[in-house]
């Protein structure tokens, strides 16, 4: 009988992995949000191109009628999406801290000898607290705006194929973001993580020996020890938003200039007659 394939270690994504058939109804309602904003570059597109040439208010009604009722579509299922995904991964997140303290009763004494009470306390609530925080955006966001850039750039292709090649202009741009930002988002994290763990662990054993601190005078030392630790997450949460804040500009200037190349592409198309003005809205809109 051959011997059965060694199990491999529990991890925290193939946890969540466990769990994937959960989330599916939250993360369905939200990519059905991003479907119903996918057609508007087409819309915006039409009315321009059809509809306003033909002096056709009927047409233009319509489809900005189409456009109200696709937002408040929209709208609804952002909302009913958010609560979903929220509602599962809260309990997705009880039943981890669950596991995590069935753990902790059967980590060996000596184990928990060397360890502070704070430390484990801090893994138990701060860092289950953290992974709820990553979850959320990742099935609320990034999952849904991927899938809704890979649409608006097959719109755009079926709209303009020149101009859609414009967006590719844009990988270089992602490449530059991973490998600027992820190790630093990565380090910065962790250092701020691993801060908020030590404050924690310094905090609980003052506030458990508070009166073993005050019989043997040690208020000073006590009170500098953990304004230092105070001193770190402080300094580590500035250096976090200051990566932060750099990768948001560096995006909100990468999408601008995205802008300009397509409307300055968009506008010398124009005057040859190779693009009509409202694809060159309609980029703008989409992009």
């Amino acid at each position: 009988m051959s011997p059965s394939p060694p199990q491999l270690p529990p991890t925290l994504l193939r946890f969540l992995w466990a769990e994937r058939r959960a989330f599916l109804p939250g993360l369905g309602v939200a990519i059905l949000r991003i479907l119903t904003i996918a057609p508007l570059p087409v819309v915006f597109q039409r009315i321009l191109d059809v509809h306003l040439p033909a002096k056709d208010e009927r047409g233009i009604l319509l489809l900005s009628a189409l456009t109200v009722a696709l937002l408040v579509a929209h709208q609804f299922c952002s909302v009913a999406g958010a609560s979903l995904i929220a509602k599962t991964v809260a309990r997705v997140i009880l039943d981890l801290r669950g596991r995590i303290f069935q753990k902790v009763q059967f980590l060996s004494f000596g184990y928990l000898d060397r360890q502070q009470t704070g430390r484990l306390l801090s893994k138990y609530s701060f860092d289950t607290q953290k992974v709820e925080g990553v979850m959320m955006p990742i099935l609320n966001s990034f999952i849904p705006d991927s899938l809704y850039s890979l649409i608006t750039f097959f719109v755009l292709v079926s709209l303009n194929i020149q101009l859609a090649l414009v967006v590719v202009l844009m990988l270089p741009v992602f490449a530059i973001m991973r490998s600027r930002y992820f190790e630093r988002f990565r380090a910065k994290n962790e250092a701020n993580r691993a801060a908020q763990e030590h404050l924690t662990g310094a905090a609980n054993e003052l506030f458990t020996a508070i009166k073993l601190v005050r019989v043997y005078g040690e208020e000073a030392q006590a009170a500098d020890h953990l304004a230092a630790s105070n001193d770190a997450v402080a300094r580590s949460r500035v250096e976090l938003v200051a990566v932060s804040t750099s990768f948001g500009a560096f995006s909100f200037a990468a999408i601008k200039v995205l802008s300009l190349v397509v409307v300055a592409g968009g506008a010398l198309l124009s005057i040859h007659g190779q693009v009509s003005v409202g694809t060159v809205i309609a980029f703008v809109a989409g992009v």
